[in-house]
């Protein structure tokens, strides 16, 4: 069956299998894919080789060829709390699967391990994570092993990310009280920042916060906001193809920004 990978930092659609535990002080996940899903199926492939990415990859690119193959994802998360001191969760979460190189037939490593937390306290809710993460691949002589090609979702360039690194992030948001507006039952604030601080000494980390709203009248959904960073990939990061990895592109360590307006439909 078709089931969502869940990595904890993002999450792609994959065949495989899971098993959930969830009662009122835990949540536990543990799931296993044996292949990941064809990349012209998938929303964001994630790692991938050059030849699944033809669609939008550049020429430089085409040394890298590496997908992850058996996959095993856990999740284990901690629940506390009351109408008193709020509702909090604690976790841990891990991934490791096999690194398979197109061109050398041979397998690397891929893993990557965090916590994370999430509270709620009346109207306001923070999140909180922090994630580790290597892709160890057994490239050709002459292949840089410190990137990783990355695809997008069509619309983008595929791109380098830093092979190793650690992603910190932290969001806070509030639901503003609605009454008497009509169908607009809920406005919500939120701000969102993340760092990732690459192995390599010499490559500059990048960075990016969000700060918007949601506006919910059922049956639609509205999001704006406004985004800043530097070194990434969605914002001018793909002007050569290289993510900012090594931060000496176009425009490296200079703060981007961009406007973002979203109109969803449920039904």
């Amino acid at each position: 069956m078709s089931v969502k990978l869940r990595k904890g930092y993002g999450n792609n659609i994959a065949p495989g299998i899971n098993w959930n535990y969830n009662n009122p002080e835990w949540d536990v996940k543990v799931g296993y894919y044996p292949r990941m899903l064809e990349t012209n199926l998938r929303y964001s492939p994630g790692s991938a080789t050059y030849d699944d990415l033809s669609e939008n990859h550049l020429p430089f690119q085409a040394a890298y060829q590496n997908e992850k193959h058996n996959q095993l994802n856990t999740r284990i998360v901690r629940k506390f709390g009351n109408d008193q001191i709020g509702k909090h969760e604690v976790g841990i979460s891990g991934s490791a699967a096999q690194l398979h190189n197109k061109t050398t037939r041979d397998d690397g490593s891929y893993y990557a391990a965090g916590i994370n937390t999430n509270s709620n306290y009346q109207r306001w809710n923070l999140q909180s994570s922090v994630i580790h993460y290597q892709y160890d691949a057994e490239n050709p002589e002459g292949v840089s092993n410190d990137m990783t090609l990355m695809g997008a979702n069509g619309l983008t360039p595929v791109y380098f990310i830093a092979s190793e690194g650690t992603v910190s992030s932290v969001n806070l948001a509030y639901t503003l009280p609605v009454q008497n507006m009509g169908k607009l039952k809920t406005i919500r604030f939120y701000n969102d920042y993340s760092y990732l601080d690459k192995e390599r000494s010499d490559w500059s980390a990048s960075q990016m916060n969000t700060t918007g709203a949601v506006f919910i009248a059922s049956p639609f959904m509205v999001w704006a906001d406004y985004t800043w960073g530097k070194n990434a990939n969605i914002i001018g990061g793909a002007t050569n193809g290289t993510g900012f990895t090594s931060a000496t592109s176009v425009n490296s360590d200079k703060w981007m920004y961009r406007v973002n307006l979203n109109l969803g439909f449920t039904f």
